[in-house]
């Protein structure tokens, strides 16, 4: 009958000022589990080979169970020129990508603090998807359900040896 707990949240005190704060966070936010996978491509990541590929790895890895959103350029809306919101998704949706919609989405997602500070590089050469994964989620289902396996696979079929991995 003895139960042996060893996450790291065993080793903190109940009573413990952070861990309290690490519930709230928890029934707030569902989840503390992240994962941050960055691709470096030669030249730039704003080509539409690279730009389709990394939309269709995001595609992939959110419609795993355990996953519950992907964050990049990929997943960024913006505001265009008419007002409205567009995104990548909608860019390459259009047909073949012009270089004037390409040099607009560049300079958008440049533009925006956000993505220049956490998705993208200064130098256009690295972005990076942030996983989030299912509330409830922790690391031994992640590992048990093969979601990280997964991740691989889909990085192996959709990325290969086109870019770098971080």
């Amino acid at each position: 009958g003895i139960q042996i707990d060893a996450s790291t949240r065993a080793f903190v005190l109940n009573d413990d000022p952070d861990r309290k704060y690490h519930e709230q966070f928890l029934d707030r936010f569902g989840s503390d589990t992240t994962l941050a996978i960055g691709f470096e491509y030669e030249g730039t990541v704003f080509r539409p080979d690279v730009l389709r590929r990394l939309l269709t790895v995001s595609h992939r890895i959110e419609a795993l169970r355990d996953v519950k959103d992907v964050l990049g350029i990929t997943t960024v809306f913006y505001p265009t020129a008419e007002g409205r919101l567009s995104n990548l998704e909608e860019l390459l949706r259009a047909g073949p990508v012009t270089p004037d919609a390409l040099a607009g989405f560049e300079r958008e997602m440049r533009a925006n603090r956000i993505v220049g500070e956490n998705l993208l590089t200064a130098d256009g050469q690295t972005t990076v998807l942030f996983l989030h994964f299912a509330d409830g989620s922790d690391d031994e289902a992640i590992v048990d359900h093969g979601t990280l396996d997964d991740i691989r696979a889909i990085l192996r079929d959709e990325i290969g040896d086109t870019a770098k991995f971080m």
